[in-house]
């Protein structure tokens, strides 16, 4: 008799305990998938707006070219005038290393280097609608990375077209990424579309 009383007991006790148990397990399994959620939602804010400031970058750079390019239209310069122009933006905006301008045969026609221009003017068959080119990002002599903008242009010097092109620097993305925190010890990494490794926000892992 007391065999049965006792588990009956026990029986009671399990029937009580067990649905504030079972809550329990849920709750916790709740607070930890919306707790994962939110740092998702988090981390993909973050990754966003930096996203946007790399593109406002490449934008920004875009649109002084395109004015450089309306500045050289249809103006009668003398090479001088347009070396002086070249050079004079290069100092302005020194993220852009170089200027050069180019005739539609692709023989230079200005730069900003005191010299003969580094630069090439791309392939039509690379140019998109807009009349704008990017190159893949490569590593200069200084091991910091750059790429190469070219835009469409015409009316040189009664030439049925021709080409801007600049040397960007992208050494101030790694500056972005640097100040970007995830976390307590959380970093962002900037890769190409190719996945080649631009900027890593880990100071252990720059080399």
């Amino acid at each position: 008799m007391k065999s049965l009383k006792a588990r009956f007991v026990l029986f009671m006790a399990i029937a009580a305990v067990a649905p504030l148990l079972a809550y329990g397990v849920v709750s916790v399994a709740s607070l930890i998938t919306s707790t994962r959620q939110s740092v998702t939602n988090g981390n993909l804010n973050v990754a966003t707006r930096a996203a946007e400031q790399v593109g406002q970058y490449l934008d920004n750079n875009l649109k002084i070219l395109r004015a450089l390019a309306a500045d050289l239209r249809h103006t009668g310069q003398q090479p001088w005038q347009q070396n002086r122009i070249l050079r004079n933006y290069a100092l302005d905006f020194p993220e852009l290393r170089e200027i050069a301008l180019f005739d539609e045969t692709g023989a230079p026609l200005a730069t900003s280097r005191a010299d003969h221009p580094r630069l090439e003017p791309p392939s039509p068959t690379l140019v998109g609608s807009r009349g704008v080119w990017i190159s893949p990002v490569s590593v200069d002599a200084d091991l910091l990375p750059t790429t190469t903008i070219a835009v469409r242009l015409s009316g040189i010097e009664a030439r049925c077209g021709g080409w801007l092109v600049g040397e960007l620097s992208l050494e101030e993305l790694w500056r972005l990424v640097d100040r970007i925190r995830v976390g307590s010890q959380g970093f962002a990494v900037l890769a190409t579309q190719e996945g080649r490794l631009i900027a890593h926000g880990n100071p252990n892992e720059k080399r």
